[in-house]
């Protein structure tokens, strides 16, 4: 764990997620609609966000995203910052996807790559497209 995410952080589980995995879960993120941080910029989900998750969280009907957040550290920590509803795979990270993050069961690339295949499609299925950056297509 790293000294930032010790002090502030909330990042916590019972597996150490590969940092290798960044690369491959972020592109997902993007071509969900997201951006790096995790924040919905393509479109909007009509599915409420269960409690306790905040204003900032993006959900469908199996997932729920949730991107760090500063201004309530106390309620970020009760939940994860990516839930899987299918399978049950909770990802919890400092300030952005898969920095010193956590898992609730040991995760690889083969488990992940079927989980955020399945995330793009559910949210293009609402609408999202691919985000390229601000002022990309």
């Amino acid at each position: 764990m790293g000294l930032e995410n010790l002090l502030f952080g909330n990042s916590r589980g019972d597996f150490k997620v590969d940092k290798r995995l960044q690369g491959l879960f972020v592109s997902a993120l993007n071509e969900a609609g997201f951006d790096e941080f995790g924040f919905c910029k393509t479109w909007r989900s009509d599915t409420p966000a269960p409690t306790p998750y905040n204003e900032q969280a993006t959900a469908t009907h199996h997932f729920v995203i949730q991107p760090y957040v500063w201004d309530n550290l106390e309620q970020a920590a009760m939940v994860p910052n990516f839930l899987d509803r299918t399978t049950g795979l909770k990802l919890r990270w400092y300030e952005y996807p898969l920095r010193d993050a956590y898992a609730n069961y040991d995760l690889t690339e083969e488990m992940l790559i079927p989980i955020l295949e399945r995330l793009i499609e559910e949210c293009r299925e609402h609408g999202a497209t691919p985000y390229r950056g601000e002022g990309g297509s």
